[in-house]
């Protein structure tokens, strides 16, 4: 099964990066019937590969995955060689992140589920109800990506759902952390520094929800994009949309329907800082 998900993630990331005929974005989510936004907020751990097919969660207790693809002679060598190439390849990539998955196990405990309900709390426009039903239900996670000389990215994320519709909205932070120092164990100062970033970072993911419910999350023009937190080790550009580009941070809808999520890293929505991105226009 791990490898039918390598092969199709491969698979995926190679179309997205041709012609953007077929290429699938999401939805607009459904309007509302009121000025309020009714939702509940899972307060289980996802499986991994509802998140990422590739991701290891780090910790059971609360939404924290990890990915990261250093290993063997990288995908592309996979697909050249064949389907055993694949398999061989696959193979190196995930004894590498087992390794670090494990390193890193239990070593982060700061909860995106409370960080997004006392963000939730804090905004007069929603409600939350009990009832997870009805409104739309959210999931809150933290996303770390592993790039070159082992930096680790992180990344806040909101799955949205509401019926057959589900939204993605990602905020990369600029806190960023070598992997031995995190597997060591953060000191209380960053520890203090990350909770602050998660809290903006959740912040950010939840505006760009509000924005796409009032339909001003509209994009403008359509873009190549490539990000490091998005495409570690393989410079990937893929198909995408600009959204905003204000100050230093820009807003891309990536590629990928709802059915696609757990294959593509890039879909759904991203705001992230434009030194740490490549657009060019398509």
């Amino acid at each position: 099964m791990k490898y039918v998900s390598m092969l199709a993630a491969l698979l995926m990331s190679a179309a997205l990066t041709g012609c953007g005929g077929n290429v699938k974005f999401q939805d607009r989510p459904p309007a509302l019937l009121n000025n309020e936004v009714e939702y509940s907020i899972i307060s289980t751990v996802r499986s991994e590969t509802d998140i990422f097919a590739q991701a290891k969660n780090i910790n059971k207790s609360v939404p924290i995955y990890y990915f990261q693809n250093f290993g063997g002679g990288g995908a592309g060598l996979g697909l050249l060689l064949g389907p055993i190439g694949v398999a061989a390849n696959y193979a190196m990539i995930s004894s590498n992140t087992d390794n670090d998955a494990a390193a890193l196990a239990g070593k982060i405990s700061l909860s995106p589920t409370d960080i997004t309900g006392a963000v939730l709390e804090d905004n007069n426009k929603f409600v939350q109800r009990t009832d997870s039903t009805t409104g739309f239900l959210m999931s809150p996670y933290l996303m770390i990506v592993k790039g070159d000389n082992d930096m680790l990215q992180f990344t806040t994320t909101l799955d949205v759902a509401s019926g057959t519709w589900k939204g993605r909205y990602s905020y990369h932070l600029d806190f960023k952390r070598p992997l031995n120092a995190v597997a060591a164990g953060l000191d209380q100062t960053d520890l203090d520094l990350m909770k602050r970033s998660m809290e903006h970072g959740f912040k950010e993911a939840l505006a760009m929800f509000e924005s796409d419910i009032s339909g001003t999350l509209a994009p403008v023009k359509d873009i190549t994009f490539y990000s490091e937190s998005v495409s570690p080790r393989f410079k990937m550009p893929v198909i995408a949309k600009l959204v905003e580009d204000v100050n230093n941070e820009v807003i891309v809808l990536g590629p990928g329907g709802s059915d696609q999520f757990n294959l593509i890293l890039s879909s759904g929505y991203h705001k992230l800082r434009k030194n740490e991105s490549e657009i060019s226009n398509r």
